[in-house]
């Protein structure tokens, strides 16, 4: 569906359509399609008309430019009580060793699987009670905000919407090397400001999803991401599941994700291994969190 269609409809429509069209991508029975639609319609019922056109103003603005755009709290709610019930069996493992890095300035780094790859995040984290889901940032490519599936979920995190790399771009205006490296700077510039003064940054340093499910290379340009201050602490994330709730035909189908956080380390502690010690340290963390059928294929390299 075109944005312009939910933007154009007054409060009251949102009210009453939104359940059915976000419970329209999903594939499952009736009577559990039907289930997850109360779910969400109990959420929307509840809602004023104010907050219902706040979040209609949020949906409106997402992605307009190249800056954060701060999760709206009616969407929050929304996205998490979706994902939380089609996600019902999930583990999470790890999560105690983020309660040890609390405050300090850090950089998430994780695997890439889905769409839903940060709804799911957020929604496991913000079930059980951590409020650092509150304050993560992801950064986000531009196909996030172009369709209104899509950028629904979108306005549920904050994000901070950044050009995609040449090699992996597939949507989105053509910019000179010249705009990418000037908005680049910008981003990381609005990134580094939000994680030394509200919370963790999200990064998917493979640039894109995985096209088989099994951990790709990381971009080198992540490098700039993560080189500074040498306190920061890289957190690396694996999961999976993820690719079968949201496949690459865009539908949703309930099913149970693995979450795992890895052990943490500062840039201090992994540059001995070079400029590209951090990323070579987290991929390898984090493919060591994964299951064989996601762990990368044989010979391939941390960094391309």
């Amino acid at each position: 569906m075109d944005p312009a269609a939910l933007v154009g409809l007054s409060p009251n429509a949102i009210r009453e359509h939104l359940p059915g069209f976000v419970c329209a991508s999903v594939d499952a029975d009736a009577p559990t399609v039907a289930r997850l639609q109360r779910s969400l319609a109990q959420i929307t019922d509840a809602a004023s008309l104010a907050e219902i056109a706040q979040m209609q103003e949020a949906f409106a603005q997402a992605g307009g430019a190249y800056e954060i755009f701060g999760a709206d709290p009616l969407a929050r709610r929304i996205t998490r009580r979706h994902l939380q019930d089609l996600t019902d069996g999930s583990t999470v493992t790890g999560v105690d060793r983020l309660q040890a890095i609390a405050g300090r300035p850090q950089i998430w780094l994780c695997n890439h699987l889905s769409y839903t790859d940060t709804q799911v995040l957020d929604a496991l984290l913000s079930g059980l009670g951590h409020a650092v889901a509150d304050d993560l940032l992801v950064v986000a490519g531009p196909k996030v905000y172009t369709d209104a599936y899509r950028r629904i979920a979108s306005i549920g995190l904050n994000t901070l919407k950044t050009p995609q790399s040449a090699t992996v771009a597939s949507e989105g205006p053509a910019l000179t090397p010249r705009e990418l490296a000037t908005i680049a700077l910008e981003t990381q510039s609005l990134a580094s400001n939000w994680r030394d003064q509200r919370g963790p940054v999200l990064l998917y340093a493979e640039g894109s999803r995985s096209p088989d499910g099994r951990l790709q290379p990381f971009l080198r340009g992540v490098r700039r991401w993560v080189r500074r201050p040498a306190e920061l602490v890289i957190v690396p994330v694996a999961h999976h599941g993820a690719e079968a709730l949201f496949a690459r035909d865009e539908r949703m189908r309930p099913c149970p994700v693995s979450l795992a956080f890895g052990a943490p380390f500062t840039v201090q502690e992994a540059t001995r291994g070079g400029r590209q010690g951090v990323l070579t340290e987290a991929w390898g963390r984090i493919a060591g969190l994964l299951p064989p059928s996601r762990k990368p294929a044989p010979d391939t390299l941390s960094v391309t």
